[in-house]
């Protein structure tokens, strides 16, 4: 990538990476990893949906809602110990504002569809060599909260776009999500897998 690895003149501060292999980085974790669409995503969420609807009086859903429940709560202590004044890592600072801005506009259980869908899908990525998705990134992207607008002078519309947090804040963000809902995630689509042959 010899266009890449050079100093852009659309990034604010120097960078081994142009702008697009930057935003990959930032949202992926790689600068080869391409994003997971929204429409991609639905099909696994529809998955997890269905399964919910299957067993809806499973008390599983409602732990893994109150899994989502305890990293807010966890982001919330962070945040009111910033304002006491104690010393912290700031990516945890930020990854904890990015949790509260999430729970404040979305509830427990959409959050939680949503990131078991990422795990499933991650699951399927793996399986063919690929790497996983960026959980965080669509979790943040279930509330407007975390858009911006801009008018498309080209294009004659507005388009929207979402802020990136710092690269080590969203791994902290992910790594809250994975602990309290990846193995969830991961098998959740097992029996579904296992008939199809995809695992052994």
């Amino acid at each position: 990538m010899p266009r890449a690895r050079m100093r852009s003149r659309n990034l604010l501060r120097y960078s081994s990476y142009c702008s697009t292999h930057r935003g990959r980085l930032l949202r992926q974790g790689d600068i080869d990893q391409r994003s997971v669409t929204k429409t991609e995503l639905a099909s696994y969420q529809r998955l997890v949906q269905a399964r919910i609807e299957r067993n809806p009086a499973s008390p599983a859903w409602d732990r893994l809602d109150d899994a989502w429940l305890q990293i807010v709560g966890h982001a919330k202590g962070i945040l009111a110990a910033e304002k006491l004044g104690r010393a912290g890592v700031r990516h945890k600072r930020i990854a904890a504002r990015e949790v509260v801005t999430v729970a404040d506009a979305v509830p427990a259980r959409e959050v939680v569809v949503c990131t078991l869908a990422m795990f499933v899908d991650g699951a399927a990525q793996v399986s063919v060599g690929r790497r996983l998705p960026n959980t965080a990134g669509h979790v943040r992207r279930l509330t407007d909260a975390n858009a911006a607008h801009y008018f498309d002078a080209i294009a004659n519309k507005s388009k929207r776009v979402y802020r990136d947090p710092r690269r080590g804040a969203a791994k902290v963000f992910g790594g809250w999500l994975a602990g309290a809902l990846g193995g969830p995630g991961v098998i959740i689509d097992f029996p579904r897998r296992k008939v199809a042959g995809i695992i052994p």
